[in-house]
């Protein structure tokens, strides 16, 4: 086992996310209007749920690691493209409420699809050619797993804040 596999585990759910977002944009035009509330729903709720609690866990943990212990400020960038994938699932949540409102697909929803399974392409593969390699190569163990282990947290605290915005009973 590599040191760094648990890491690259927490990007399954990514992949899985990212998975979601490319299949509906492959079958966009065979799809009932339904079809596509569907999915986009499934979409908007796996980026929701997985996608984004992942990003805001690597600002807090991994970048800011990466930053110090190799003097890589990769963080500016990958913030940007946090950034502009919050812009995309903005322009995406707003494409299902008008496929709910108005019964029709919109037109830049294949679009909006694929700027973003562009986006997260290249956030993944940057992150798995470069971060992790690096990580892997200059970690050892236990800083690898603690690393692991403060992501964890970090998505668990996330987790539990949006159980208390759905929930403010759950305080």
């Amino acid at each position: 086992m590599a040191k760094t596999d648990n890491l690259r585990r927490q990007n399954d759910k990514v992949h899985a996310g990212l998975a979601r977002a490319a299949a509906l944009r492959e079958e966009l035009d065979a799809l009932t209007v339904d079809g596509v509330q569907q999915r986009l729903g499934g979409v908007l709720s796996s980026f929701g749920e997985e996608v984004v609690p992942h990003a805001r866990a690597e600002e807090l943990v991994l970048y800011p690691a990466v930053a110090a212990r190799f003097n890589l400020h990769l963080s500016s960038r990958l913030r940007r493209e946090h950034r502009e994938m919050d812009r995309l699932l903005e322009g995406l949540a707003d494409s299902h409420r008008r496929v709910a409102v108005d019964g029709m697909v919109p037109a830049e929803l294949s679009g909006q699809l694929g700027a973003m399974v562009r986006l997260m392409r290249g956030q993944l593969r940057t992150e798995e050619e470069v971060v992790l390699p690096m990580l892997e190569a200059n970690l050892d163990e236990a800083e690898a797993y603690a690393l692991y282990e403060r992501m964890e947290e970090a998505l668990f605290e996330d987790a539990a804040a949006r159980t208390v915005e759905r929930n403010p009973s759950a305080r």
